[in-house]
């Protein structure tokens, strides 16, 4: 693998790392939200214990429904979060994988390139004594 591929490998690592990290952001600032809406459902129960008993109620079906809401949102949430885990987990061990192939290929390549240095320097050295053989005849 060139130079090259490996850049586009750290590339695409690159934007999939920052996809991951927009969308933990986005999924952090949604619940954010649900939980002010939740403070805000807290705060109106609160204010309408002094109200009659329907107002009681209908804050109370209004915090219900919020903490229903936060609920499912939140386990959907984790879930969303579970699978990017996974999916990083699954995405480092393939850049983990390519790293290693890549590391070996120019391991392999840098051998040859040597052993093809070390036989052309000994042809020079060879040739270099029979041109001052020849020099000395």
């Amino acid at each position: 693998m060139d130079e090259a591929e490996a850049n586009n490998a750290r590339a695409m690592s690159d934007e999939q790392t920052k996809n991951l990290l927009e969308r933990n952001e986005r999924l952090q600032l949604e619940n954010e939200d649900l939980i002010d809406s939740f403070r805000d459902a807290i705060e109106r129960l609160c204010n309408a214990r002094d109200e009659d008993e329907t107002s009681l109620m209908v804050a109370r079906s209004a915090l219900m429904s919020t903490a229903s809401e936060l609920e499912a949102r939140l386990a959907a949430a984790d879930a969303a979060l579970r699978t990017l885990r996974d999916e990083f987990t699954t995405f480092c061990g393939e850049v983990d994988k390519d790293t290693s192939e890549i590391i070996h290929k120019l391991m392999a390549e840098n051998r040859q390139l040597y052993e093809q240095m070390s036989a052309r320097s000994f042809e020079i050295e060879q040739l270099e004594s029979q041109l001052q053989a020849e020099k000395r005849r």
